[in-house]
């Protein structure tokens, strides 16, 4: 009889430990970077977290962000240029939900700072 209740047991836990990762994969926001412009893009930060250098057409890996928006704060250099966007505030924005998300990062003829989330 001890047996069975161990092997129960076990399979319990193992179960619930299982579980965990999934719980803790759904409460988060990951955020990477995708360079789509032609330009190299150096000391990319995006929401305050650094992200290094893109090459064009480069993607960075995932970091994990405790909060975010559809519109964020991005500065990063192109050659000796620094190119940033700072948001006003956040009113009436609507924090992202839980899950991995692509932010492109493009240049238009200007080289304004243009960029695109996708959630993955």
């Amino acid at each position: 009889m001890e047996i069975k209740s161990f092997v129960i047991l076990s399979l319990l836990v193992l179960t619930m430990l299982s579980c965990s990762d999934v719980v803790n994969q759904e409460t988060e926001i990951n955020i990477r970077v995708y360079n789509a412009s032609g330009h190299q893009m150096n000391s990319i930060i995006l929401n305050g977290l650094e992200y290094g250098n893109l090459e064009p057409g480069e993607m960075s890996g995932y970091q994990k962000h405790e909060l975010a928006y559809e519109i964020a704060s991005v500065s990063l250099y192109v050659e000796d240029s620094k190119i940033q966007i700072i948001p006003f505030d956040y009113v009436g924005e609507k924090p992202l939900r839980p899950g991995k998300y692509t932010w492109k990062l493009e240049l238009d003829a200007d080289q304004n700072l243009l960029y695109e989330i996708k959630e993955d």
